[in-house]
């Protein structure tokens, strides 16, 4: 019988509700379940994804397994309905088509696992695990705090924060920082902050991911500082198949053990890896900018983060080139997102540009530029400790 690592997520039970258009799939998905042990309920219910809605309805599951019958973006459409409508519902699809675009396409409608069909034994028994393991406490051995930062669009600016947010943690406060990099399309973080070229890159740290320790992570990492090392994305796209989802457990689990914290620049794209980076983060910070196309995009990122069952303390929003004279305001944005926002960077472009440009943080080229100002202040809240007399403190002044 399928166990799970610890006891916390042992303990964890799984309502589930199967839908399929073929009954003998059901009866064969049910008899694994009562296998796999911790489904105190078990609905059945044969019909196509229109019937999704109804069996959450009716049985109010926890898990919600649906093999669809066409495998297009059209059932993607209909399930996104119930994603949307139960936010807290962990959905697992089960479909022969695992193109890049309908992936993508699940995983934005809030799709947390996409298995092939037909279902086998132990594929449905990981996904469970992961689903038991992300409802469970998060273990207390767990050292580091994991930050993610992803752009609600292109040329957000959330790799240009992530890297000055890190450098400034690990030089100002010497705190030991891991920076991940899964931007796997335009992954450049290393860029912002080094001129040095990296020996390995994720994809080769995925390969050995079944024996990852602290020893071979570091000597995997880009050194920056002594207490500041990147893990590059790696350099095509061709690369950046060998990082499975599988593999970013064990990869957060020992750098959270090495480092202080670990920050993981998740691009502008929502698949299964960053997901998963994702759902063990302590923070998501979106990264936005005040202008129609941002806001549009940003709406549609937080629909899907909710729907991924992330609280509003979990995500928090960053306007980065901010001007208090925009067309758009503050007011209108939170009002549209129905979100606060966390923090505001102002517009400085000269400097910007100067840091991207060559390769240096920000701070080290325009310290009293209000850039580096404003990521000072976001990096005083993402460092807290225990006062002596208990209750927590910031170690930067705002």
């Amino acid at each position: 019988m399928h166990r799970d690592p610890t006891a916390a997520a042992a303990a964890v039970k799984l309502k589930i509700a199967l839908v399929s258009p073929h009954p003998a799939s059901l009866e064969v998905l049910k008899a694994m379940l009562e296998e796999w042990g911790g489904v105190p309920e078990i609905s059945l219910h044969a019909g196509g994804v229109e019937l999704a809605a109804r069996a959450v309805a009716e049985a109010a599951p926890d898990v919600l397994l649906v093999e669809t019958a066409r495998h297009d973006l059209a059932e993607l459409a209909a399930l996104e309905l119930v994603t949307v409508r139960h936010p807290g519902l962990a959905a697992i699809l089960a479909s022969p088509n695992h193109s890049a675009d309908f992936l993508r396409q699940a995983m934005r409608i809030g799709v947390r696992e996409v298995l092939p069909l037909p279902v086998q034994r132990e594929a449905l028994f990981d996904a469970l695990g992961r689903v038991r393991q992300r409802a469970a406490p998060v273990p207390a051995r767990r050292r580091a705090r994991i930050l993610s930062f992803v752009g609600c669009k292109g040329g957000s600016g959330a790799t240009f924060i992530a890297t000055n947010v890190a450098h400034l943690l690990a030089e100002q406060e010497g705190k030991k920082v891991a920076l991940i990099d899964l931007n796997f399309q335009f992954g450049d973080a290393a860029l912002y902050v080094t001129h040095r070229v990296p020996a390995r890159t994720l994809a080769d740290v995925a390969d050995e991911a079944h024996r990852l320790d602290a020893s071979l992570l570091a000597n995997s990492m880009l050194q920056v500082l002594p207490n500041f090392h990147i893990l590059p994305a790696p350099e095509d796209p061709e690369q950046a198949l060998r990082v499975r989802p599988d593999s970013i457990d064990p990869l957060l689990e020992v750098a959270g053990a090495a480092y202080d914290v670990v920050i993981v620049d998740a691009g502008r794209s929502l698949d299964d890896v960053t997901v998963r980076a994702m759902d063990r983060s302590d923070t998501v910070y979106a990264v936005l900018q005040l202008n129609l196309p941002f806001l549009r995009d940003a709406k549609r990122l937080l629909r899907v983060l909710t729907s991924l069952g992330y609280g509003r303390d979990k995500v928090q929003l960053v306007v980065n080139r901010f001007h208090k004279r925009s067309t758009i305001t503050l007011e209108d944005l939170q009002e549209t997102l129905q979100h606060e926002v966390f923090r505001t960077l102002p517009n400085s472009f000269d400097a910007v540009t100067a840091s991207v440009n060559q390769g240096v943080p920000i701070f080290k080229l325009a310290s009293r530029d209000p850039v580096s100002r404003g990521l000072r202040e976001i990096a005083g809240t993402l460092v807290e400790a225990k006062k002596e007399a208990g209750g927590w403190r910031r170690l930067l002044s705002r």
